[in-house]
């Protein structure tokens, strides 16, 4: 295992000696308490978090924790996903397909839809864009399957367009962006804008100057690599790109 330069805890003996008897993670170093960490899935990382707070984000919430554990940690694809029986077509649900080891591993999330309402377009670090297809856009949130949290997002900009939402990860300024696209007020001249939201810092929508764009590619679903978007159109070999 790689060694890291991590950081020891500078709390005085007696205060963790006294935390240390209701929970036994917080007597364990920093540095070691990082490594076993590291090591364990999503899942029981969050149930660690829910154990002990101080350590949830001390430790869990660092830059460099999320950053080694995602590089580490079992990638697959999210699909939305939907049968049909006896002519009845079933509610659309969330599936998380990954393999490990040599094995296919089928992760259903249909448990959650109480909470969650699962329009999937795209997903980045197990976060996706949430709203209800079949109502204006008027109510968006970032939701996490894992942890069945959802984060609501400032009102999208007039006219958003719910065929075109996604979500990324800048590492630039390691922080989650949205992206969508919105009609103006043109009438039968309208045209197709962009908007931005840095997730967990802005408090409305940055419009984006994409007027060099086309806009018949931008109904298609997107792809999100190292912090840029492309879209590539059905039948058609041009790929657009959005920084």
């Amino acid at each position: 295992m790689a060694e890291f330069p991590l950081s020891v805890s500078r709390q005085p003996p007696d205060e963790v000696e006294a935390q240390a008897q209701i929970n036994p993670l917080i007597s364990l170093p920093d540095d070691v308490l990082f490594k076993i960490l590291l090591n364990l899935c999503a899942e029981d990382i969050y149930r660690a978090g829910l154990v002990c707070r101080s350590l949830y984000y001390r430790t869990i919430r660092s830059d460099k924790f999320i950053k080694l554990h995602l590089r580490q940690n079992e990638y697959g694809l999210f699909f939305r996903f939907s049968s049909t029986r006896n002519g009845q077509h079933s509610s659309p649900r969330p599936i998380f397909v990954s393999m490990k080891q040599g094995r296919v591993t089928v992760s259903d999330y249909n448990n959650y839809t109480d909470k969650f309402r699962y329009i999937l377009k795209n997903s980045c670090n197990g976060l996706f864009p949430d709203y209800k297809f079949w109502e204006p856009l008027a109510e968006l949130h970032l939701s996490n399957p894992l942890t069945r949290r959802a984060l609501r997002l400032p009102p999208p900009p007039k006219n958003a367009m719910s065929t075109f939402i996604c979500v990324g990860y800048a590492e630039a300024s390691k922080a989650y962006k949205v992206v969508l696209a919105y009609s103006d007020d043109g009438g039968r001249n309208a045209h197709m804008r962009w908007a931005v939201l840095t997730v967990g810092i802005d408090r409305s929508w940055r419009n984006l100057a994409t007027e060099h764009l086309r806009e018949t590619p931008l109904i298609y679903f997107p792809v999100v690599t190292e912090g840029f978007l492309h879209w590539t159109p059905c039948g058609n070999i041009d790929v657009g790109t959005l920084v």
